[in-house]
């Protein structure tokens, strides 16, 4: 019989090289990679029946079971049926990492029934925010006089009918030509009172829906809080050339934030009958240009729950999609104290508060808690803003939770899951804020997904993981549950190649930078992976370095911050890679180094923590 005959013959397993058979299934192991979608190679090799509920056994045995027919085997004979190791019902783990991988390789169809092609699963959040057929709810709104209630406007229209509705919307508002500060939606322009005597005459609108009077809509308008002409608040525009004030500008692939109270609060993405997510803002935040965000959904979302909820503002969505132009700007204001030394705490050794090598730092993200990878004891510590010890987790092994020379580590704004490189089993794991165990992904190799000796990593603002391979000198990019999206890089010394890919940092408008170790530079890239500038060179002068180890960005500050590791020092460059100035020396007092490896900035008030490689202490700058 041919292999099209016997739907359950592959030619050749791509994980293990073997051919299979209904009746000899591929045994998968936890760390698989499971790049195909075949019902029955996903089969317990007990029963041959799907995998359900995957469990895994404790290393080193790691294969893959259906929960219920693994206990029972384990009750009877005390070991894996497979290869024989000994095995208890307590060594039995969760094993989510290969029904996740599948689930990612799915290809559906777009909810909104855009078009007759699948997309990888995936990606469905980012196509629905720019798919012409998602429904956006208005959500424009004005508090009412009479109380602190809000009256909306709940319409729901496509994205690709948004500029229309934006110069039709009765919801629209405009400031009192009168002058008395108050802001009338479109509806009450005839009945508004102004305090100051005369009821407030309707401006004339825009083509676009905005107002001329005063409304900065048209040519020759003057400044004022009117709608932006050509635009729909909370909806990325692009003006269409030679419109006129920006009308009949086009929506890019956006949803948007509701704002109250200079408050912004992320949209939300439903697919289902249609995606919808809210733009524009409540209390006239629409009469000055828009504040955007993306509504970022997970692939959990899929099916209604992707992102928070609109009204939330416990977590703050990432900006639009639309990459911000950098304006040209003069250097960055100093503070004349800019580097100089405050306090420290650690020493070498293995106790409370003691490192051996900290080689990764970041903060939480209310900036209240410190956490440190201490890389030759295997574990991470984290303390409160005085470097008062509060708690640590992880231990020298290879299963679940245990780590093996971590590297780096990054926090997810938006989710607090922690992301540890864990470099000697070749894998991302992902905790909680206490330390708990979440998942992981990748295992030693070259291939997609796989690791040398991963290094850095830093976290985009859609919630992209990028994680640096100092070894195969190449940066990856992942989905925050581990489904790989892109790579870039490779080894060298022209533009955009490597010779040992260390740290990593994203500014806050999405550009990636990396240490680049043995080239003695900095290079910098887009989000995509395309090279933009680089900067740096072998020496001891300003700006010039002797293996830079770690980066780190100020966004709101536009500086750069660089572990000059072989020069005992921290540089402090503009994001154009412009120096300004150094911090540190070679010693062993305050204000000095011995191998500096990592540095993070406090986003509240720009302190410079700096681990110190050789002494096992963390120091603390004015920033």
């Amino acid at each position: 019989m041919s292999n099209e005959e016997n739907p359950y013959v592959l030619a050749t397993c791509p994980m293990c090289g073997v051919i299979h058979t209904e009746s000899s299934p591929h045994s998968y192991r936890y760390v698989d990679d499971v790049t195909f979608f075949d019902e029955h190679q996903l089969r317990d090799p007990l029963n041959m029946e799907p995998i359900f509920n995957p469990v895994c056994l404790a290393p080193p045995c790691r294969h893959t079971f259906s929960k219920d027919t693994i206990e029972a085997t384990i009750r009877l004979h005390g070991c894996c049926p497979l290869d024989r190791t000994p095995q208890s019902v307590d060594s039995i783990i969760p094993a989510p990492f290969i029904v996740q991988n599948l689930l990612d390789k799915i290809r559906v169809l777009c909810p909104n029934n855009c078009s007759d092609d699948a997309i990888f699963r995936c990606m469905l959040p980012r196509h629905l925010l720019s798919c012409p057929l998602t429904l956006l709810s208005c959500q424009r709104g004005v508090v009412s006089g009479k109380d602190t209630a809000v009256e909306r406007c709940n319409q729901r229209i496509r994205l690709c009918d948004a500029v229309a509705h934006s110069a039709v919307c009765e919801y629209r508002t405009f400031p009192c030509s009168k002058g008395c500060g108050q802001v009338i939606a479109a509806k009450h322009l005839n009945s508004h009172v102004c305090p100051r005597g005369k009821p407030s005459s309707k401006p004339t609108a825009s083509p676009s829906g905005g107002a001329s009077n005063g409304g900065g809509g048209g040519p020759g308008s003057g400044p004022g809080s009117g709608p932006i002409a050509g635009t729909v608040p909370g909806v990325n525009m692009v003006p269409v050339p030679g419109t006129v004030g920006g009308a009949g500008a086009v929506p890019v692939a956006t949803t948007a934030a509701t704002t109250v109270g200079g408050t912004v609060m992320p949209g939300n993405v439903m697919p289902g009958t249609g995606a919808v997510a809210s733009f524009n803002g409540v209390g006239g935040s629409n009469v000055t240009a828009p504040t955007t965000a993306l509504a970022t959904a997970t692939p959990t979302g899929v099916g209604g729950m992707g992102g928070p909820p609109a009204g939330n503002d416990s977590q703050i969505a990432p900006p639009s999609q639309k990459k911000r132009q950098r304006e040209p700007t003069g250097p960055p204001i100093l503070k004349e104290n800019v580097g100089a030394f405050q306090w420290a705490w650690g020493s070498a050794g293995s106790q409370n508060s003691q490192f051996q090598c900290p080689s990764g730092i970041t903060l939480s993200s209310n900036d209240k808690e410190i956490f440190v990878v201490d890389n030759k004891n295997h574990r991470v510590q984290v303390f409160n803003r005085r470097g008062e010890y509060l708690r640590k987790w992880g231990e020298f092994g290879h299963g679940n939770g245990h780590l093996n020379h971590p590297n780096s580590i990054a926090i997810s704004p938006l989710t607090g899951e922690v992301f540890i490189t864990d470099g000697g089993n070749s894998r991302i794991q992902v905790f909680d804020h206490k330390g708990n165990y979440i998942r992981e992904w990748g295992d030693h190799g070259k291939d997609d997904g796989q690791f040398e000796q991963c290094f850095g990593i830093a976290i985009s603002r859609r919630q992209e993981i990028y994680v640096s391979d100092c070894m195969s000198n190449r940066i990856q990019v992942f989905t925050r549950y581990g489904g790989f999206l892109r790579q870039f890089g490779g080894s060298g010394n022209m533009d955009g190649k490597f010779s040992g890919a260390y740290g990593m940092a994203i500014s806050n408008i999405d550009e990636i930078f990396v240490a680049d170790v043995s080239n003695h530079r900095v290079q910098v890239f887009s989000e995509q992976g395309n090279f933009l500038r680089k900067f740096g060179s072998f020496g001891t002068g300003d700006g010039m370095f002797n293996s830079p180890f770690c980066v780190a960005v100020h966004g709101s500050e536009d500086k750069v911050y660089v572990t000059d590791n072989g020069n005992n020092r921290v540089q402090m460059f503009t994001t154009a890679g412009s120096f300004l100035r150094s911090v540190g020396g070679t010693g062993h007092g305050d204000g000095t180094f011995q191998c500096p490896s990592c540095v993070a900035i406090s986003s509240c008030n720009g302190d410079i923590f700096v681990s110190d490689n050789s002494t096992g202490r963390i120091q603390i700058f004015v920033g």
